[in-house]
């Protein structure tokens, strides 16, 4: 979606980090390779997926948790911010 904001926004002549700043959230391989490369939020995909199966495996087995997990994120900043 940030991706094809950066292009809209270009379409229409506006400046990327001067007229409007985007982020994005995932940091999908390319998106240090758009025009301007996009800053962006990354996520531990891994340990997400790690957790959600433990959960997963824990509720079968009749264990319910009511715990919360914070999980670590990173701001990769490029030139779209």
């Amino acid at each position: 979606m940030a991706i094809g904001a950066i292009n809209t926004c270009l379409e229409y002549g506006l400046a990327i980090p001067a007229d409007i700043a985007i982020i994005g959230f995932d940091n999908v391989p390319f998106s240090k390779y758009t025009n301007p490369p996009l800053t962006t939020i990354s996520k531990p995909v891994f340990e997400m997926s790690q957790l959600g199966a433990q959960l997963l495996l824990d509720s079968i087995n009749g264990s319910v948790s009511q715990k919360q997990y914070l999980l670590d994120t990173e701001l990769t900043i490029r030139d779209s911010l």
